[in-house]
């Protein structure tokens, strides 16, 4: 019964724009890797981009507000356009989904970006799927990244 908010990506980036977009596409971030992923190597990540341009589907993001940062080297494009990402995500009003024993939500890590505020209780069934290939077309159930399929009970 916590709510996981959902931020569709593309109102955001066509919030800050395609100058801050295309700087937000050069190796000058860094991240901390999760324990979670690879257990004991949550070690930094250097030269690393926030965005990336896929010609079949827009912009494809990697991006954790906490975990990411910009290069202090980096120039004042990139500075400024990692600041205008900050804001747009601050500023944005999430779709709130409340899980229940009996619901699930599909969420697009490249196309949303996503988070539960709190965490009071960590039972849950995460199923990471990762191996698409970029080459891969997409089936287009719904423009719409919150919605799959409607009418499900």
């Amino acid at each position: 019964m916590e709510p996981t908010s959902v931020i569709p990506l593309t109102p955001l980036l066509d919030e800050i724009g395609v100058v801050h977009c295309l700087a937000l596409t050069t190796g000058n971030f860094k991240f901390t890797r999760s324990d979670s992923f690879v257990s004991g190597k949550g070690e930094d990540g250097c030269n690393v981009s926030i965005l990336e341009f896929d010609q079949k589907v827009g912009f494809a993001a990697r991006f954790n507000s906490y975990r990411f940062s910009v290069d202090e080297r980096a120039s004042l494009y990139v500075k400024n356009a990692y600041e205008a990402l900050c804001r747009s995500v601050a500023s944005a009003t999430p779709f709130k989904h409340v899980l229940t024993q009996e619901s699930a939500i599909v969420i697009n890590n490249v196309r949303a970006l996503h988070c539960r505020d709190t965490v009071r209780d960590n039972r849950r069934v995460l199923v990471r799927i990762f191996g698409m290939s970029k080459f891969t077309l997409p089936l287009m159930v719904s423009e719409d990244p919150l919605v799959l399929r409607e009418g499900l009970k």
